[in-house]
């Protein structure tokens, strides 16, 4: 896949929610194509998006390539685990704590020098970032607000510098 995908579930007041995002080079699927069960969730295209669709019979390929059925079954695990830890912060931490830790994710997979300021790039916008974090966009904008005030981060269109990080980090309940 090169794009990305959103796995969306219809609440029951009808607007959809976010259930996580595919990026590229990343699989989904995988468990439906498997067990053949019914999905429980919709796929959209968030941005320009190439998928490449396997038939139900190339589950059968994976009987002759054992290689290929274990790759397949350590990127499902990797994802579950993924999915497990999102509905862990999801139900267990309040928005604050969400957002420090998707920045500090963010951080991590670009590789940001560990300063103690550092910048980190939101591919995303305001909207996108709250709706992977199930809250509004004003929750989101008046936490930013908020941490900007109390000289925490600074923050521009698709741009967050976190000012002295190791103690940003800390206050969020984060360890560095």
């Amino acid at each position: 896949m090169d794009g990305t995908v959103d796995a969306l579930m219809c609440a029951p007041d009808g607007n959809s929610v976010l259930l996580c995002s595919y990026e590229r080079d990343e699989l989904f699927g995988v468990a439906d194509a498997l067990d053949r069960c019914p999905r429980t969730e919709s796929c959209e295209a968030e941005k320009r998006a190439v998928l490449v669709r396997l038939p139900l019979n190339a589950c059968q390929i994976l009987h002759e390539c054992p290689e290929t059925a274990r790759e397949l079954l350590r990127r499902s695990q990797q994802q579950q685990r993924a999915a497990n830890e999102r509905m862990r912060r999801l139900v267990l931490c309040n928005l604050e704590t969400r957002l420090a830790r998707h920045l500090h994710d963010s951080a991590e997979a670009q590789h940001v020098n560990r300063t103690r300021r550092i910048v980190i790039t939101l591919p995303e916008t305001q909207t996108r970032l709250a709706k992977k974090l199930h809250a509004s966009r004003t929750r989101v904008n008046i936490t930013l607000q908020k941490w900007a005030r109390d000289g925490d981060i600074s923050y521009t269109k698709n741009r967050i510098t976190v000012h002295q990080s190791d103690h940003f980090w800390a206050k969020c309940g984060l360890s560095n």
